[in-house]
């Protein structure tokens, strides 16, 4: 299993699989992020090991808060 990944030296980042990050933030299924990247528009980095595609928790996170920036902006019209 991938648990036992989590205790070794990667202590900044946390490589999730694509059905993990559908889990995880259930913003996108794990369908639509293959697709995303088989179409090279994939809106977050990942990393191909192998065969394997690992996406970076951070990079997620960072995507994410990104995103909710630049919709609370859109949906506040009170200047």
């Amino acid at each position: 299993g991938y648990m036992e990944n989590n205790n070794n030296n990667r202590k900044t980042s946390e490589l999730l699989t694509t059905d993990q990050v559908a889990n995880l933030y259930k913003v996108y299924s794990a369908n639509s992020l293959r697709i995303s990247r088989y179409r090279g528009e994939s809106k977050f980095p990942f990393i191909k090991l192998g065969k394997k595609v690992f996406y970076d928790k951070a990079d997620i996170e960072r995507v994410l808060a990104e995103q909710k920036i630049g919709a609370d902006e859109t949906d506040t019209h009170q200047s």
